[in-house]
């Protein structure tokens, strides 16, 4: 069968797919328009297959999500890799899509910026239904190993995520960064917490809308190589400036700050980007920042976070020698009183850990003031 993808209206590419699994790249019709990561040789007009392979492969439910196979029972018999194909692969962080060549919908009557979709798995990921439901829905590409589902609240496109065991901390470490971010003048995206039933969830707004789409890191490094004689901190923001991001170095050194603020153990390729407009290809700059919450010791035993030195990403594993790479251009103060009492008065909100270890917030706190 032929099928081609698209960027919003913009034709890519057309390719063969045979039970989900790509033969072959057809006809090229607008390279430039391509996801980022998907290599095009320019001089042989040539897509690479296995490229496109890889694009699609990670444009979909990780095996590490929790509850996975609770998920796949309920999901028609289906693959995750299937799943993300189910409705022409449509997502809420960009803007392409897969339709077979002959078909004459259209991204106007599909797209989820602008029409409604199913909130069955959502529902179903949080335990709210048991039912069957519908596949019409972004929660079928959406990455992450925490619980998470995009819902609608009203004309917004809201993302709410979980938090994991042993201390259910995540969803308000996410709303610490953003209250940290605030009082430092940090560009991070707005998160809140929301309880349904038992558990407390993140929720953020989508920041891309139809006009726009989130390019990653990893999209940009995994097809660059880097020379022997750059650190991949340098090498990274050359790579983004080439592209027009001209706010990269500034933008990754407030998220650094920021990360080792609050010891973020897991700042990785593909939870920092920037966003391009899908119309003109135009570079918009730095994606705010989001995704904090593996952080605040999200996992460590009280009685191991006096000690605690976890390793960081995305350039060292040494949180003070990954600082070193901007300390000495980052001048803003910070006021450790404030950064205290948001932590205490956030964490304060978690029925769970006020029942089950309430002195757990001083401790962090404390840690945090004293480290920075």
């Amino acid at each position: 069968m032929e099928y081609v993808i698209y960027n919003k209206n913009t034709p890519v590419f057309s390719f063969e797919m045979i039970h989900n699994k790509i033969v072959k790249i057809i006809d090229i019709y607008n390279p430039e328009y391509r996801p980022v990561q998907v290599k095009y040789n320019n001089k042989k007009n040539i897509i690479e297959k296995s490229s496109f392979e890889h694009f699609l492969k990670g444009r979909r439910i990780p095996d590490t999500r929790q509850d996975k196979d609770i998920l796949l029972e309920n999901i028609q018999g289906k693959s995750l890799y299937e799943l993300s194909l189910a409705y022409f692969g449509l997502s809420l962080s960009d803007q392409y899509w897969i339709k077979e060549k002959n078909d004459s919908v259209e991204w106007k009557d599909i797209n989820f910026f602008q029409n409604n979709f199913s909130q069955d798995m959502g529902l179903f990921i949080f335990g709210k239904s048991d039912s069957s439901f519908s596949l019409k829905t972004p929660n079928n590409t959406s990455d992450g190993w925490l619980k998470k589902a995009w819902i609608l609240d009203e004309d917004k496109r809201i993302l709410v995520k979980g938090s994991s065991k042993p201390f259910y901390q995540e969803a308000f470490n996410e709303k610490i960064a953003y209250e940290i971010s605030k009082i430092l003048g940090i560009n991070h995206i707005k998160y809140e917490i929301k309880n349904m039933g038992e558990m407390t969830y993140s929720v953020c707004e989508n920041f891309i809308d139809e006009n726009t789409e989130l390019i990653p890191v990893n999209a940009i490094v995994q097809n660059a190589q880097k020379p022997n004689h750059i650190s991949m901190y340098d090498f990274v923001i050359e790579e983004l400036e080439k592209l027009g991001v001209n706010n990269a170095k500034n933008g990754i050194d407030e998220m650094l700050f920021l990360d080792y603020i609050i010891f973020n153990e897991d700042r990785h390729f593909n939870n920092f980007g920037f966003i391009r407009d899908v119309e003109t290809l135009e570079v918009k700059g730095m994606a705010p920042i989001y995704d904090s919450g593996t952080s605040l010791f999200y996992n460590t035993l009280d009685t191991a976070i006096k000690s605690a030195n976890p390793n960081v990403k995305p350039f060292y594993t040494d949180r003070k020698k990954q600082f070193e790479l901007i300390k000495d251009r980052i001048n803003k103060k910070i006021d450790t009183d404030k950064i205290r009492k948001i932590i205490v008065d956030v964490l304060s909100q978690s029925a769970y850990l006020e029942e089950f270890t309430p002195e757990r917030k001083i401790i962090i706190a404390d840690k945090v003031v004293s480290s920075v």
